[in-house]
C-alpha cells in the first residue's frame, strides 16, 4: 500500500484574482530579495500575458489560506515560452518541452518542503502536458536545487552557463530532463528525497499522478545503479 503524508499546505493551480495577487506579491518580494536588476521585481506585481498561457501554480497555508508558494510551468505545446533566448538548446532542440520559471517561497521554516512539493506538483504538469522534457535557467542556488530532484546541467556553452543581461548580473545555469530520466536521476543525486518525490502520495497536491510517471518510476527501481548512472550523467 502507498504510504499517504499529508502536507501543512495544499498545492493547486491558481483559479482567482486574490490568487493572482498574492502570488504576484510573493514572487516579487522573492526577486527583490536575490538582486535582480532595478525594475524586474517591479514588473512582476501584474500578470502578464504569458501567465495567462501557463499554469500559475500556488501553495495555500492550511492554517490561514495565505499563499506560501508559486511556481510557472510554461508549456511549449500551448505556444511561445519565455524560455531565454540565450539557453543553450543543443540537447532538446526540436523536442516538446515544459519550462519552470517565477519560482517563490515564503520564507520561514515551511520554505523548503514548499518548493519540493511545488516542484512534485510540476512533475505532474509536465507529464500531463505530455511534453519531452522539463526545462529552466536558474541562478546557482536554485540551479543546485533542481539538480537535487532530476534535472541535470544541461550541454552547451560554458557547462550549461549563460548571462541574460537585462535581468541579473551572475550567470544563469541551464538545467533540464527527459522526463524519464528523471526518477533516475533523483535516486542517484539524492536518495534522501526518493521517499517524497517517488514513494508517496500526496492529497494536498491537487493535481493527479500520471500513470505514465508511475511507469517510470517503477522502471527507475529497477535499473542497476550503473544504468541510472548513464541516464543522469
Amino acid at each position: 500500500m502507498t504510504p499517504i503524508e499529508l502536507l501543512p499546505f495544499i498545492v493547486r493551480p491558481a483559479n482567482s484574482d486574490e490568487d493572482f495577487a498574492a502570488l504576484c506579491d510573493l514572487r516579487a518580494a522573492a526577486y527583490a530579495r536575490h538582486d535582480y536588476l532595478p525594475g524586474v521585481a517591479d514588473r512582476l506585481l501584474e500578470i502578464d500575458e504569458t501567465d495567462l498561457r501557463s499554469t500559475l501554480l500556488v501553495a495555500e497555508s492550511k492554517a490561514d489560506g495565505a499563499i506560501v508558494g508559486t511556481i510557472r510551468v510554461n508549456s511549449s505545446l500551448r505556444g511561445t515560452t519565455p524560455i531565454p533566448p540565450q539557453m543553450p538548446n543543443v540537447e532538446f532542440e526540436g523536442d516538446s518541452f515544459t519550462y519552470v520559471d517565477r519560482f517563490a517561497a515564503q520564507q520561514g521554516p515551511l520554505a523548503d518542503i514548499v518548493a519540493l512539493a511545488l516542484i512534485k506538483a510540476q512533475w505532474f504538469c509536465a507529464y500531463h502536458e505530455g511534453v519531452d522534457w522539463i526545462l529552466a535557467a536558474a541562478l546557482p542556488a536554485l540551479a543546485r536545487r533542481y539538480r537535487t530532484v532530476g534535472l541535470r546541467t544541461l550541454a552547451g556553452a560554458e557547462r550549461g552557463r549563460f548571462h541574460i543581461p537585462h535581468l541579473h548580473s551572475k550567470a544563469y545555469e541551464a538545467v533540464g530532463e527527459r522526463l524519464a530520466g528523471m526518477p533516475g536521476n533523483l535516486r542517484r543525486a539524492a536518495p534522501f528525497l526518493v521517499p517524497f518525490f517517488l514513494d508517496k502520495d500526496h492529497p494536498d497536491i491537487l493535481i493527479d499522478k500520471p500513470a505514465l510517471l508511475s511507469e517510470h518510476i517503477a522502471a527507475s527501481a529497477l535499473q542497476p545503479a550503473t544504468q541510472r548512472d548513464s541516464v543522469a550523467a
